[in-house]
């Protein structure tokens, strides 16, 4: 599997067109503006050149500490307990941790996706 920041042709019409959609709350609009901000900062995750998860993010330079906070993050359901957002969320904070003493991503998520929390507090 392969870590890459570069935006996969057509990903913006695998995410919106997908049934179910991945980003429920996001449309192909608001997704093409998180895209070109400057301050975004995004994974992808490949495997055998298929988009199997990705990460969406912004990273916010404060002095000496980078601020990201996580928007979304998915994995296909074909490469679900893969390890794949492990690899993404310490890709993010590897990002951080190069650049910057301090490392605070922030991120929230609904109080009944147990799964999601789950997964969080095992990342730290």
């Amino acid at each position: 599997m392969i870590i890459t920041h570069e935006v996969p042709e057509h990903f913006i019409r695998q995410v919106t067109t997908r049934k179910p959609p991945l980003l429920f709350s996001w449309n192909a609009s608001q997704i093409q503006e998180h895209l070109i901000l400057s301050h975004s900062y995004n994974l992808f995750c490949l495997s055998e050149e298929k988009l199997v998860g990705f990460l969406l993010s912004s990273l916010l330079p404060i002095e000496n500490e980078c601020e990201a906070e996580l928007f979304h993050i998915e994995v296909f359901p074909t490469h679900q307990r893969g390890g794949v957002a492990t690899r993404l969320i310490h890709a993010l904070h590897q990002k951080c941790q190069n650049s910057f003493k301090k490392t605070v991503i922030y991120l929230e998520t609904a109080k009944n996706n147990h799964f999601a929390i789950n997964f969080y507090e095992k990342m730290g």
